[in-house]
């Protein structure tokens, strides 16, 4: 059985669409790909007020088929949203 994490970072099986009430904790990659997020690359949208590395507490997720994105508070107190991509699961290597 899937842990929350995986249920909804990997859809491919079981795609929904619709907003859903979650409770889990999850890390911003810190890859290398994702890092163009954070370092100013051109050509790629910049996220701010959120820190890669960081891990989140993910409260909402919403499905649109087989993609998401997921909800949490950023680093200055708003709720942010950020495809499940950005995500890699709490304690595992990447």
């Amino acid at each position: 059985m899937f842990d929350q994490f995986d249920y909804y970072k990997y859809l491919d099986e079981h795609p929904f669409t619709g907003l859903r009430n979650v409770d889990f904790d999850a890390k911003i990659s810190t890859s290398e790909h994702i890092s163009k997020f954070f370092n100013g690359t051109k050509n790629f949208e910049q996220v701010r007020n959120v820190t890669q590395g960081k891990v989140y507490h993910i409260f909402k997720v919403e499905g649109m088929g087989d993609v998401s994105e997921w909800h949490f508070i950023n680093d200055i107190g708003q709720e942010e949203t950020l495809g499940s991509y950005f995500f890699v699961k709490t304690g595992e290597a990447e």
